[in-house]
């Protein structure tokens, strides 16, 4: 038997190493507890626990990049899916689920139509015919996504739908129908048969019925339709008056049974809005072409309260490519009719032109995020979820 210093060694030793033990098991639970409490409270645990950020594809190589006054637009980094034809409209259903229509438009009286899909922000992208449904070049329709499966290419003539992010198609027959806004709903705009706004129907579809009706008597004649609701859950609309014919917006916040309009006394041919949380601008333009001619800029900084005219349209953007982008640290962002950024004040009451960026035709809001079309250089767009971090789309 050996002496007790020998015992007593040996036993220490193996305190040690219990010690050990219990310590690297208490840090394996720590780390378990970090890296399954997610999965673990999804699939029961305490409730439902909040969706992880969607992943992004790291880029395949560095690609350019433009800064200038807090904007950042990323150029092309991988491969580019070429369409046939020229890239003609742009819209993301969340900030993944993307689409594009191209038009392939030879000496034939009508234009080839093709779809472009993405499920990765705009990184990669698989391309569908719309056979048999060709269009005429001045009647190309827009595309429209009512989720991230179901896309409308919407015409005031017949309009087609697909339900699988646009593998096949079918016309829609328009319901004769009047209807409200359901929560999940989406109003477009059928334009009138002139060139001003009186006449145009404003259409209420829905991704699992398509088109259920139009909208019953809206208090304007319509020129312009929100691409998703507010921060309070009302949709607007703009165009004029009808009594006046003065440039007025209007919003429902109970599906169109009722509304609350606003019209101003500044000329023009309409009104269009622009909003983020509690802030609403309102742009009062001239229609000349593809970039409209701005009267006056007016804003409200809370649901419910009065427009107030913060520009009228001097030392800033002379014209307007497409509509006014609010951004989050509370500047207003516009693209004039010269390819040109400008960044206005907290109150949108002066402008800086943002002259490092490259040139872009049109900016908008969709469902997912705003797009910017014919960036850089004519066929190309891009995408922003907030209208300040921008990335190309690698299709063309």
């Amino acid at each position: 038997m050996p002496d007790l210093a020998v015992i007593g060694r040996r036993a220490e030793r193996l305190r040690r190493r219990r010690r050990a033990g219990r310590a690297g098991a208490a840090a394996l639970a720590v780390v378990a507890a970090v890296f399954l409490a997610p999965i673990w409270q999804r699939s029961g645990g305490d409730g439902p626990g909040p969706e992880p950020p969607a992943a992004r594809p790291e880029p395949t190589s560095a690609g350019p990049v433009y800064t200038d006054a807090g904007i950042t637009v990323h150029g092309l980094d991988g491969v580019v899916v070429d369409l046939p034809g020229v890239l003609r409209d742009v819209e993301f259903a969340d900030r993944d689920h993307g689409f594009v229509l191209g038009a392939d438009c030879p000496d034939a009286p009508e234009c080839r139509l093709v779809v472009a899909g993405t499920a990765d922000g705009g990184d990669t992208w698989t391309t569908y015919p719309v056979a048999g449904h060709d269009a005429a070049p001045d009647r190309l329709p827009d595309v429209v996504a009512l989720d991230e499966t179901t896309l409308v290419l919407h015409s005031p003539g017949t309009s087609v739908i697909s339900t699988d992010a646009g593998a096949t198609w079918r016309p829609v027959t328009r319901s004769g129908a009047t209807a409200t806004l359901n929560d999940d709903d989406r109003p477009l705009l059928r334009p009138g048969p002139g060139a001003g706004c009186a006449g145009a129907a404003v259409e209420v579809w829905s991704p699992g019925l398509g088109h259920r009706g139009d909208l019953a008597d809206p208090p304007l004649n319509v020129c312009w339709v929100a691409a998703r609701r507010s921060a309070d859950g009302g949709w607007w609309i703009g165009g004029t008056e009808p009594g006046t014919g003065r440039p007025a917006v209007a919003v429902t916040r109970d599906g169109g049974a009722t509304w609350s309009v606003t019209d101003f006394d500044t000329p023009g041919d309409l009104a269009r809005v622009g909003m983020l949380g509690d802030h609403t601008y309102a742009v009062v333009v001239t229609r000349d072409g593809q970039a409209d001619l701005v009267r006056a800029v007016y804003h409200s900084p809370r649901p419910g309260a009065p427009f107030q005219r913060v520009y009228s349209g001097d030392g800033g953007p002379r014209t307007i490519g497409g509509e006014p982008v609010p951004l989050l640290d509370g500047r207003l962002l516009v693209v004039d009719g010269q390819r040109q950024w400008f960044l206005g004040d907290a109150d949108g009451r002066s402008f800086t032109r943002a002259g490092d960026l490259p040139p872009v035709a049109r900016v908008w809001r969709t469902p997912g995020g705003y797009v910017a079309l014919d960036i850089v250089a004519d066929g190309y767009a891009a995408f922003s979820p907030d209208g300040t971090l921008w990335r190309k789309l690698h299709v063309r």
